[in-house]
């Protein structure tokens, strides 16, 4: 099956993502990030390696690098990263089968503000993550070795220098240029819109429908993650709650005794009430204009009208829909304090 071809010209950075089949994890032991380590090393240090790595962060599930080089230079390195860490993962533990999902997502990054961003944002996924309270306590990332100033051959660390040469120009240390700069904390809004853009960019080039097998669990994945983008369901847990309290009180209140006719009905009626009422509520409540509600859930502004009459419709015509609309407004109050 063919499959979409990358957005990169030579010279260009990527922000690649290579995560765990079904979220599973792929670093299960500290011999595994040792070893995903020592591939990193073999692959960036070799003469003919055609790309750099500038930064990296392994998660329990998912890892993270920033590459540069031209498209087939950054091919050959994950390639030459991945193929033989899923053959010592699977020889160690007697397993066979993929241990990523798919291949790897990447995405072009400019070299300017934007490198910045996305580099706070790898090196702050641990923090995010809960796993440390500051980036350079985290062993398996390269923010450990740019503030601690053991930074390993095989990164490149020119572009970064680039960045901060004006405090280097002033004296200042490496380490102490990039804690100033590239360590500071990131907003939950940042953080939460730049992740929705990676999130856009995996669903849109790197996993098709069509390229994963029927029924199977990444494609009943790509189909949960691609519905809720769609409804707002993303933006809106960003914008006003966290993704777990958003969905225990959506579920709450669309299967609540209280209304016993709707949560008697089926699942899919459920769902689209459930869908209509987080649209409703980013452009009420998170303001979000209909223009940029249809571009970040990747729907036609005329269908998102349309989606947006039917609330209002129902809301003037349906008791059902208006007793659970309420409920919804009334427990999201409590839950997030907002005005």
């Amino acid at each position: 099956m063919p499959r979409t071809s990358r957005s990169s010209k030579p010279g260009w950075l990527q922000h690649t993502i290579t995560r765990g089949v079904g979220r599973r994890p792929i670093f299960e032991s500290v011999g595994d990030y040792l070893y995903f380590e020592r591939l990193m090393k073999r692959t960036f240090e070799a003469e003919d390696r055609g790309a750099q790595l500038v930064c990296y962060t392994l998660m329990p599930n998912h890892l993270h690098e920033i590459v540069g080089g031209d498209q087939e230079g950054i091919s050959n390195a994950m390639k030459s990263q991945l193929q033989p860490y899923v053959q010592w993962f699977n020889k160690r533990r007697g397993r066979d089968g993929p241990l990523f999902s798919q291949r790897y997502s990447s995405w072009a990054v400019d070299a300017g503000a934007g490198f910045v961003r996305t580099l706070r944002y790898i090196d702050q996924n641990a923090t995010k993550g809960g796993l440390v309270k500051y980036p350079q306590e985290y062993a398996w990332g390269s923010a450990q070795a740019y503030l601690n100033g053991t930074l390993p051959s095989w990164i490149d660390s020119s572009l970064v220098r680039l960045h901060l040469k004006r405090d280097l120009a002033a004296g200042a240390t490496l380490a102490q240029a990039y804690q100033s700069r590239i360590c500071q904390p990131m907003s939950s809004t940042e953080f939460a819109e730049l992740e929705l853009r990676i999130q856009k960019a995996c669903l849109g080039h790197s996993i098709s429908s069509g390229a994963l097998e029927y029924n199977s669990p990444d494609k009943l994945q790509w189909y949960e993650e691609r519905a809720q983008l769609a409804d707002g369901f993303q933006i809106l847990a960003q914008r006003l709650i966290t993704p777990g309290q958003l969905d225990a009180i959506l579920q709450s209140v669309a299967h609540g005794g209280a209304l016993a006719d709707l949560a008697a009905r089926p699942l899919p009626y459920i769902g689209n009430w459930l869908a209509l009422a987080r649209l409703a509520l980013l452009q009420d409540i998170c303001a979000v204009g209909l223009c940029e509600l249809a571009a970040l859930t990747e729907v036609a502004a005329s269908t998102m009208t349309r989606r947006l009459r039917r609330h209002r419709t129902m809301l003037e015509e349906n008791a059902s829909y208006q007793q659970f609309f309420a409920q919804l407004l009334t427990q999201l109050e409590r839950a997030t304090a907002w005005e």
